[in-house]
């Protein structure tokens, strides 16, 4: 059987990517089949947070504030006729 014959979904889309190390633990894995808007197998997942990182808001907005400026700077700078 050719592989454009096989009338599976793509492996990509019934995975859950997380880091090792971020703190988190699976809990609960589920392939919702009843869900047929695609030929997609729509997959949720649990997981239990065991580490916070807690932001400061100020230091928050100024980063902010900082990426919308350069971003602001890079898109005047490669507009057509500038």
């Amino acid at each position: 059987m050719k592989n454009s014959e096989k009338r599976r979904s793509p492996a990509w889309c019934d995975r859950i990517l997380w880091r090792k190390g971020d703190a988190l633990s699976q809990l609960n894995y589920r392939v919702h089949m009843e869900l047929r808007a695609s030929d997609h197998k729509p997959v949720s997942s649990l997981f239990e947070v065991s580490k916070v990182k807690v932001f400061l808001k100020d230091k928050q907005n100024e980063v902010q504030l900082s990426v919308v400026r350069d971003l602001d700077k890079f898109e005047n700078e490669v507009m057509p006729g500038m």
